[in-house]
């Protein structure tokens, strides 16, 4: 196995050369769709004994995972659900492969890691390992080679995916390929526990930076000294084309990256950043109105969805503990659409009083209205849970990382 993540350290672009197989045979859809309904219950068993397995076999790939989310097995859970969702679809993947979907975002977060084509025979060996470890005798020689096809297949798909958007970062206006030296020029504070952080390059560079209203950058700091932390993935709040880098931050509590930002970085230190990726980006040729509606620190993307749809932004919907927590507020204060800031200290609004209060507002043109919501998870599940289904096909959304996923504003 270190013979081939080796190879992770080799200059690889795609998946060229990796003996990756190009399509999946007959027999190993029919397998994996015969074996889909064993598989699934023990799904999560399975990747908690493949997370185990990898980090103690390869104990750097620390430095492409979130602690927080292995602590509270949210990897584990998400890894899964792919599965699921993978041997689900076999037959049929463009559900899976086409543009926003759950790979173009896996492949789009594989991109601000910077993970490269030569891990992923380390994961395929590692899950392999843990497939055959967790069902036992159920994982005949025939069925092992279909699930190994079906795995080395995925990789393929994502490593030719992930080479392309490497590719165009690499090639837009600014861009670059995986991380680069940039320095911190200013530090801002936006709101309470909210710190605004500017960016140029470290090497005398500029811009302007071209990117997509909505996409994050990854920056990459080693607060412990190990070099195993991870990189976190921040929305770009500076405007598009500008010739500087910004982002925005807020301290959670027992968060070592946020903690460390808010309480130890300081103007002029030096930090890796990834270009900017992401899928929570405004949809092609989307000509409705538009509703943008947040809570809390995702309000950020927010900024960049109101300077490209300008006008054309119908009503503007934010919840935050309080208007001091409230960041960006002088910027939307300005807007000339119809505003609803809510402040939870006065007391939670259900989900219900909030989607009847936009259908009001909006009256005819709910109809038709396109929303892009981002905040924490039972907060936008609240919400998808009180429109209608006609609504939902019209409903982008995007989390944020672990800090968000049980917290509410």
């Amino acid at each position: 196995m270190s013979r081939i993540y080796n190879a992770a350290r080799i200059v690889q672009r795609g998946s060229s050369g990796l003996g990756l197989p190009k399509a999946l045979s007959a027999n190993t859809i029919e397998i994996i769709k015969s074996t889909a309904p064993v598989v699934a219950p023990l799904a999560v068993e399975i990747t908690t004994n493949f997370y185990a397995r990898l980090f103690i076999n390869h104990p750097e790939l620390f430095a492409f995972f979130n602690k927080s989310n292995q602590n509270q097995q949210k990897q584990a859970r998400a890894l899964a659900q792919s599965i699921i969702a993978y041997a689900t679809h076999i037959e049929n993947l463009g559900a899976l492969v086409g543009p926003h979907g759950p790979v173009d975002l896996i492949a789009h977060k594989h991109c601000g890691l910077n993970v490269l084509p030569g891990q992923y025979p380390v994961v395929h060996d590692n899950l392999m390992a843990s497939i055959g470890e967790v069902l036992g005798g159920v994982v005949t020689p025939e069925i092992g080679a279909a699930w190994s096809e079906s795995v080395l297949f995925l990789a393929k798909v994502l490593i030719d995916r992930e080479e392309v958007l490497y590719t165009e970062a690499e090639n837009r206006s600014g861009g670059w390929r995986n991380f680069k030296k940039f320095k911190i020029v200013a530090i801002d504070d936006i709101a309470d526990s909210k710190k605004q952080f500017t960016f140029t390059p470290s090497d005398g560079s500029d811009g302007p930076y071209e990117f997509d209203a909505g996409q994050f950058i990854s920056l990459k700091v080693d607060p412990n000294g190990d070099g195993l932390i991870a990189p976190r993935h921040y929305t770009v709040t500076s405007a598009p084309n500008s010739n500087e880098l910004q982002c925005t931050i807020k301290l959670v509590e027992g968060g070592v990256v946020s903690t460390y930002f808010h309480n130890d970085v300081k103007v002029g230190d030096e930090l890796d950043m990834s270009p900017p990726f992401g899928i929570f980006t405004p949809r092609e040729n989307d000509d409705a109105p538009i509703v943008l509606l947040s809570s809390g620190i995702g309000i950020t993307p927010m900024v960049n969805f109101y300077r490209h749809f300008g006008d054309r932004v119908g009503l503007i919907v934010h919840l935050e503990h309080d208007e001091a927590s409230h960041a960006y507020k002088s910027f939307f204060d300005a807007a000339s659409c119809p505003k609803q800031f809510i402040y939870t200290s006065a007391g939670r609004p259900s989900a219900s009083s909030i989607v009847a209060n936009m259908k009001e507002s909006l009256g005819d043109k709910w109809d038709i209205a396109n929303i892009y919501m981002c905040g924490p998870v039972r907060f936008m599940a609240d919400i998808m849970n009180e429109v209608g289904d006609d609504v939902k096909g019209r409903l982008f959304s995007e989390k944020f990382g672990p800090e968000l996923d049980n917290k509410e504003i």
